[in-house]
């Protein structure tokens, strides 16, 4: 009965392992674009307020 459970785990374990990295690739690459388009909508916003209200200095 043990040894009927080792292959089961291991194929688990091993899917699971794969799994985990292709979806934790595909979120870090949707994370990173989001984060990139946040940073140009910020970079764009701070532009327009730059040119809108001038300087204090």
């Amino acid at each position: 009965m043990g040894n009927r459970n080792i292959p089961d785990h291991d194929e688990r374990t091993e899917s699971h392992h794969y799994h985990k990295e292709e979806t934790g690739h595909d979120h870090d690459h949707e994370r990173e674009k989001r984060r990139d388009r946040e940073r140009e909508s910020v970079r764009k916003e701070r532009d327009r307020q730059n040119a809108t209200t001038p300087k204090k200095r």
